[in-house]
């Protein structure tokens, strides 16, 4: 744990904000400070009348609390600024105004910090943080509610262009049907010396079988692509060893670029960081079913294999046309519907790469390298 802030207890004016499935907005900084008390005198909890004739006094009460990083982001890293607030209006049946007050813990220890935002500073890599919420109506403290979270790492996997890569075998037994959307963020370093840089594919080159797709990027005009490839560094996407589609442009050398290919009824659309790029004009075959491994980094072909030279992080896999229209790429997605696989690669050691779904498809490191490298550089 990093070094933490002096507890102190403050009273935290009431208010609610939720983000998905909510009318309310996220909490801003504004709102914090402007709601935040800063007078922690606590002779005021026992300030209360003794008179005999007082009416009993009811605790007030908390329905509901959340963590969440920037913009509402619930996969954090630890270079995000953390906030917990309530989700759900308090409720005290003596109509007394609710304060609430905040407390950090850090895998279960106290943390030493009083305030309801948590500063990146405090907080490493795979920490569980919770946040503890008690609501205070001046008189009395009713009981606390928790909301926790755990703290990614900042990572990915560096690829050095040759048979290194990354295996996901379990992957063998889906149909991912006729539509399908994969992304990544990529740091490329601008090598040529494949006939392909695979991102991701499955049932390619020695692998064989029928039914695979590939994601790539383009090394040399002779990398075909039905004619569509003109300079290296374009994004392609086939299926099924039919036609290749392409983006019309490229991806810049060295920085940190999310790309996309989204398979809807056999017509790919190319996204490059939330634009659509795509170079019309060619259609794949529509469904998508392969019995080979998926593979990262790399395609096995004889002594060239397909290898991707750079960092690969934050890839996802889902059965759906997730992208229709311009958007902005997350540093950090979360399952959604149709999801299939999705890999942080965040555990920046050991050898296997955890899914984040409920499908359970880890994936085998063979080769790749664990790098520092990752998208919360892309974030800045």
């Amino acid at each position: 744990m990093k070094h933490a802030l002096p507890l102190a207890l403050l009273a935290f004016l009431p208010w609610a904000a939720a983000c998905e499935g909510s009318d309310s907005p996220c909490p801003t900084d504004t709102q914090q400070e402007s709601d935040v008390d800063t007078d922690t005198d606590t002779d005021t909890d026992t300030d209360t009348d003794t008179d005999a004739d007082t009416d009993v006094n009811t605790p007030p009460s908390v329905l509901a609390a959340r963590i969440q990083g920037p913009g509402c982001e619930m996969s954090v890293t630890s270079d995000m600024e953390l906030t917990c607030f309530v989700t759900g209006a308090s409720e005290d049946l003596d109509g007394d105004p609710t304060y609430y007050r905040f407390h950090w813990l850090v895998e279960d220890e106290d943390a030493e910090v009083g305030i309801p935002v948590l500063d990146s500073a405090h907080t490493s890599p795979g920490e569980l943080w919770t946040c503890v919420i008690t609501p205070f109506d001046g008189i009395e403290e009713g009981e606390p509610i928790t909301a926790s979270i755990e703290i990614l790492g900042c990572s990915s996997l560096y690829y050095s262009g040759g048979d290194d890569g990354v295996v996901v075998p379990e992957i063998a037994s889906f149909d991912l049907g006729a539509e399908l959307t994969i992304e990544a963020w990529v740091r490329w370093d601008g090598s040529t010396d494949a006939h392909w840089h695979t991102i991701a594919a499955q049932g390619q080159g020695d692998d064989g079988g029928i039914g695979g797709w590939g994601f790539a990027l383009s090394s040399v005009p002779e990398s075909d692509c039905s004619g569509l490839v003109t300079q290296p560094g374009q994004v392609v996407a086939w299926a099924q060893d039919g036609p290749c589609s392409a983006s019309s442009g490229t991806i810049p050398i060295g920085e940190w670029t999310h790309i996309a290919a989204v398979l809807d009824s056999g017509t790919w659309s190319i996204w490059i960081d939330g634009r659509d790029d795509y170079s019309p004009g060619v259609t794949s075959l529509v469904s998508v079913m392969s019995d080979q491994p998926m593979r990262i980094g790399t395609t096995p072909y004889g002594d060239n294999p397909w290898g991707f030279k750079g960092n690969i992080d934050e890839m996802r896999l889902m059965t759906t046309i997730h992208y229709a229209e311009s958007f902005s790429p997350s540093a950090h997605p979360i399952p959604e519907t149709g999801t299939v696989g999705l890999w942080h690669f965040d555990e920046g050691e050991g050898t296997t790469a955890e899914d984040d779904t409920v499908d359970g498809l880890d994936a085998d490191i063979e080769g790749a390298t664990w790098s520092s490298a990752s998208t919360c550089d892309a974030e800045g």
